[in-house]
């Protein structure tokens, strides 16, 4: 696992790089980063809490800005992706001692989703991928893969049209919520996107993150409610909630979908995880 040993972070802040650092635990850098980061399923947005010891005056500056966009980046060298993408929310700079702490907290579309709005109204037999993309264009985030998923047509059994049309008006999350759970799909919004799903589907049938104690497993996984298996492993791409993944122990061997992820991570710590809870295929 020698490629695990050095790891990377990178967190940018509208349009700014704020800290990029190669971290292999001993060396005394400038900036400590401790991040902790949900993700899931949920139609509720994915959520950071990132604390910076340190920054510059100017740097300090944008975290009061809660329209200001972040973007973090975490993993090995070589081996980073995005770990989240959102707005945000609150932010704010205390001294502690020598040091100055920053701490913001942000979201993925809470603000676009919650202030959406749609008024329409669709003429009997109108096909239901008109309606499922008009109502995703309405939510002011990326429609993502709305239009791929629904022409594909994977849905076993779903109705292919609004035989007595349909109105949709109000918040525009909760009309597409409405539409899409009566077509039998799931959404939620990943990095900025709506990721549409078939009941139970991943994003990539034909891929599987695999994770073995060589390729970042840590531990033994563990099993807990409703057939949920809890995996910690190390922040390796690809661990985002939909996926595919391969798990390989002694205690469990086979392929489940990750149903949450939360990163935590801290650039002069111990902390360079994922952990997963994830449900059989």
């Amino acid at each position: 696992m020698g490629e695990f040993f050095n790891r990377s972070f990178s967190l940018n802040l509208g349009g700014k790089l704020i800290a990029s650092e190669s971290v292999d635990g001993n060396a005394n850098h400038p900036l400590r980063v401790v991040f902790s980061i949900e993700r899931d399923l949920t139609r509720e947005p994915n959520a950071a809490e990132v604390t910076i010891y340190n920054l510059s005056e100017t740097s300090r500056a944008k975290v009061a800005d809660r329209a200001i966009q972040a973007t973090l980046e975490a993993g090995h060298s070589g081996r980073s992706s995005t770990i989240f993408a959102g707005r945000l929310e609150y932010g704010s700079t205390s001294r502690d001692g020598p040091d100055w702490v920053t701490t913001f907290e942000a979201t993925d579309g809470a603000k676009e989703l919650r202030e959406s709005r749609i008024n329409l109204s669709f003429q009997p037999g109108i096909g239901v991928a008109d309606v499922i993309k008009r109502a995703a264009e309405a939510m002011g985030v990326n429609v993502g893969n709305v239009a791929d998923k629904v022409s594909s047509g994977n849905i076993r059994g779903a109705i292919q049209e609004f035989g007595n049309g349909i109105v949709l008006s109000g918040n525009a999350t909760d009309q597409f919520d409405k539409v899409a759970k009566s077509l039998g799909y799931e959404w939620s919004v990943q990095d900025g996107e709506i990721q549409l799903l078939e009941q139970g589907g991943v994003t990539d049938e034909n891929q599987a993150v695999k994770l073995t104690s060589s390729t970042g497993l840590i531990g033994s996984p563990q099993s807990g409610d409703d057939g949920v298996v809890e995996v910690r492993a190390l922040l390796v791409p690809g661990l985002t909630p939909g996926r595919r993944v391969q798990v390989q122990s002694r205690e469990v061997d086979g392929f489940f979908r990750i149903e949450r992820t939360v990163y935590t991570g801290d650039t002069r710590g111990q902390d360079w995880y994922a952990d997963l809870e994830v449900k059989p295929l």
